[in-house]
């Protein structure tokens, strides 16, 4: 007598599978939570998860939702911890109390190194791209006719000499010394941070200021997007330190990184 060969039941292709259902709505939940600028779904959660379904191998899904985590990873500026809107966590009170300056700073009238007679290509490339003061700004900025040069645009770099062509622009514009650079200078470092500001006395006449934070507390504030910015947990601090000459000319503005 033969015997019945049971019929193999139909086997659903993978998109139709709860599996993927599941996979996809808390794709789509991440994505949501990931181009609203204050992320209202709490986005380390959303990094955890996208992992975790990325190494389950029944979710293609999962392999496509850590593709695009690494897109926004190096494309959306401060994600996933935000915000995504530079500055878009000051409230409206600390924007309008605006640093005031003696004059907008141009490479023409106070070029970047001065006295140096010979410059490597990227430093003639960054003086190039940032001309002014103005250019450094975030694009509303530019606009006006006395712009807030506290608002300078981490976004736009790619290195640290960009960022330091930059800040010798905005510092540059504060004046000398005696025109008040240093409260200027003081000014501009309270609103990025409300870290301690160092200004130790020099017996040589030198006038030196400058700022560092933890990035564990305030987050990476350069590079905020891009493959190097997938490394900001190697950096440590960051600083920010200002020179002025006896003569209460500006003598140079760095940019710093410490790595752990």
């Amino acid at each position: 007598m033969d015997r019945a060969i049971p019929e193999r039941s139909a086997r659903r292709p993978w998109w139709k599978s709860d599996w993927f259902r599941v996979s996809l709505i808390l794709t789509l939940l991440w994505g949501c939570s990931a181009t609203i600028s204050v992320y209202l779904i709490g986005p380390l959660i959303s990094f955890v998860l996208m992992v975790c379904l990325a190494l389950v191998p029944r979710f293609p899904i999962g392999l496509l939702a850590l593709f695009i985590l690494l897109v926004c990873l190096t494309t959306i500026p401060r994600f996933p911890f935000g915000p995504l809107n530079l500055y878009g966590d000051k409230t409206a009170e600390v924007l309008t109390e605006k640093v005031s300056y003696e004059v907008l700073s141009t490479e023409q009238a106070h070029p970047y190194l001065p006295g140096r007679s010979t410059l490597n290509r990227d430093i003639k490339a960054a003086i190039t791209r940032w001309p002014d003061a103005r250019s450094c700004l975030v694009s509303k900025e530019r606009q006006l006719q006395k712009p807030d040069l506290r608002l300078i645009d981490w976004d736009q770099f790619s290195t640290s000499v960009e960022v330091n062509v930059c800040l010798w622009r905005i510092f540059r514009s504060f004046g000398t010394v005696e025109d008040g650079a240093l409260k200027r200078a003081r000014n501009w470092f309270q609103f990025h941070t409300n870290r301690e500001i160092w200004s130790p006395r020099s017996s040589d006449g030198v006038q030196r200021m400058g700022i560092s934070w933890r990035t564990s507390e305030t987050g990476l504030v350069f590079p905020t997007s891009g493959i190097m910015s997938l490394f900001g947990f190697m950096v440590y601090s960051e600083s920010v330190t200002a020179t002025w000459r006896p003569d209460g000319t500006l003598r140079s503005v760095n940019f710093g990184h410490q790595i752990t």
